[in-house]
This record gives C-alpha cells, structure tokens and sequence, in this order.
C-alpha cells in the first residue's frame, strides 16, 4: 500500500489489488483559502478532474477502473457530497457525485463533484481535511464503503473495492512536465457567484 501526495508530482498512480490511495490537500497555502473565505460569493459547483496520462496508460498496457472514489483521509468517511447524492439510474448510484470513466476522444477523465464539502470549509469554517482518492469499480451501497485493513503504518484502512479491483490508472499530476499536458493537470475546479 503506498501513499502518493499531491502536493506537486508530475502523475498520480492509483491501482488495485495492492490497493495504492493518493493523499490530496486542497488549499496547501492557507492564505489562498482564508482569501475566498472573505469574499462574498455563492460556491455553485466544485470538481476535481482527474485526466489520464494517455502515454503512461498505454506503455504499462493498464485496464483503467470504471470509478474513482473521494473520501476523508482523517476519518475514512465518505465526503459529504458522496453521502447526500441518493441518485440512481439502473445498476449506476452516486451520478451527482461522479467519479465515473469519461471517454472524450483522446481525452479520458474523471470527474468528481465536492460542491457541499467545500461550501461547509469556506461557509461554515470545516476543517480542511485532507482527501484521498482510490479506484473502485461501483458503489454497492448509497450509504458508507466499506473498508478494509491494512499493513500500513501511515494508513490503517483503505477502500475495500481499491484491493478488490485488479484496474489500476495514472492520472497527470498538479505539476506536469510535459507542456502539452498542462491544460490536463489536476486542479480544483470552482464555479461561484460573486455576492453584491
């Protein structure tokens, strides 16, 4: 099991089996956050989009995951725009909430949606918690994921569908050498309406 952060690597590798997570720490510098947090403004949306890295997908010849999951790295629990989205359309749950393989001509993402959880940090002064992100394949449940233990000192449990799940994925990371992928880096995605 491995922990990679996101504080600034050109990619992010995530797989089963072994159940590798990828720590996430939005707003590493405080001041940027407590900045939006005076202004006045509605937060509409907030993703995080996680793009492949195409060349590392096909060199490795990886079978990609049919989900990405987002949750709480201090408490293991589900992010609160996971736990409120009761969404279902057949045999797919949690459509608000995302996470799911988009297939874009060459593009291939996943998109999460982490609207509420970031409207409680900068509305009603949440703790910024640090995320993790893992592969899974579906969502049994509409409530909690189940999670599994594991010989880890820095993590003690992880997602039981990352072990399960023999996919693995590598995503363009927050700091991209490669200049043609720095329209694809990882970024936290906010769409707000300023408050007169």
């Amino acid at each position: 099991n491995s922990i990679v952060s996101a504080a600034a690597p050109t990619q992010i590798a995530l797989g089963g089996g072994l159940g590798s997570v990828a720590t996430i720490t939005l707003f590493e510098d405080n001041e940027e956050l407590e900045a939006i947090k005076g202004k006045s403004i509605l937060l509409n949306e907030a993703n995080l989009t996680f793009h492949i890295d195409k060349q590392a997908v096909e060199q490795h010849g990886l079978s990609l995951p049919n989900r990405l999951y987002l949750y709480n790295a201090n408490t293991n629990a589900p992010i609160i725009d996971f736990l409120r989205d009761a969404s279902v359309i057949g045999t797919q749950n949690k459509l608000v909430y995302g996470g799911f393989l988009v297939k874009n001509d060459d593009n291939h993402y996943y998109k999460i949606r982490l609207t509420e959880y970031l409207r409680d940090i900068i509305s009603k002064d949440s703790v910024n918690a640090p995320l993790r992100v893992s592969i899974t394949n579906a969502f049994a449940t509409q409530g909690a994921v189940a999670m599994a233990k594991v010989d880890n000192t820095s993590i003690n449990k992880i997602p039981a569908g990352t072990v399960s799940s023999p996919k693995s994925a590598v995503f363009v990371g927050p700091t991209p050498t490669d200049p043609a992928l720095a329209d694809l880096k990882l970024q936290l995605e906010l769409f707000y309406t300023e408050i007169e």
